[in-house]
């Protein structure tokens, strides 16, 4: 196997086995025909950066819509109903995602998805040997860091974006980011085939 298979190999290894590897599929039931009876069962949903949440239509004609969510994450919107019977969506930034039906969220139609960082992923210290800069980013990363031989950077769902072969000797390596979309990705440090550092970023 070639040495750059062989690392994108041990850093798809490495980082789907903490991102994905423990992510969990949650299930809301869309159900009621008439109000009261509209509701999501559960309303209210706890979760983890990477896991999907899933929507299954009951009864009764339904949608499922973001309201307020986390900065960086995707809105959505869907039916459910007889045509629409299922609607997945993967949570990408901590914090509360509120949602409602929007034909009934003014009786109580809505529900909530808390989201939590995910486990298993050592964060970067930026007083460490380390520093990533700016992040939440716009165009451009700095990555300050004395023992990188390349830097990967993967998307939520753990598919290489990006990789930037870094210069012996060099210690301030710069990535732009133009072409990224809005969201969360994380990024990998290796040297000589060996992960030495995985860190979250988010572009806004």
């Amino acid at each position: 196997m070639k040495k750059t298979n062989l690392k994108t190999a041990i850093l798809m290894s490495f980082l789907l086995g903490n991102i994905l590897a423990n992510a969990t599929e949650h299930i809301i039931y869309a159900q009621g025909t008439t109000i009261p009876t509209d509701i999501f069962v559960p309303s209210v949903t706890n979760a983890v950066v990477g896991d999907t949440v899933t929507w299954i239509w009951v009864n009764g004609v339904h949608t499922t819509e973001s309201v307020t969510i986390p900065a960086g994450a995707a809105t959505w919107a869907s039916d459910l109903d007889t045509n629409n019977t299922t609607f997945s969506y993967v949570v990408t930034v901590p914090g509360s995602y509120y949602y409602d039906c929007h034909p009934l969220f003014s009786h109580g139609m809505d529900g909530t998805i808390e989201v939590t960082a995910a486990t298993g992923i050592r964060s970067t210290d930026l007083t460490g040997a380390s520093s990533i800069y700016p992040n939440p980013f716009t165009d451009k990363i700095t990555i300050e860091t004395p023992h990188a031989e390349m830097i990967v950077i993967y998307n939520i769902m753990g598919q290489e974006i990006k990789s930037v072969a870094v210069q012996k000797g060099q210690s301030k390596i710069e990535i732009a980011a133009n072409e990224l979309t809005n969201g969360v990705y994380f990024f990998s440090i290796i040297n000589e085939g060996v992960v030495l550092e995985v860190g979250r970023l988010v572009k806004n």
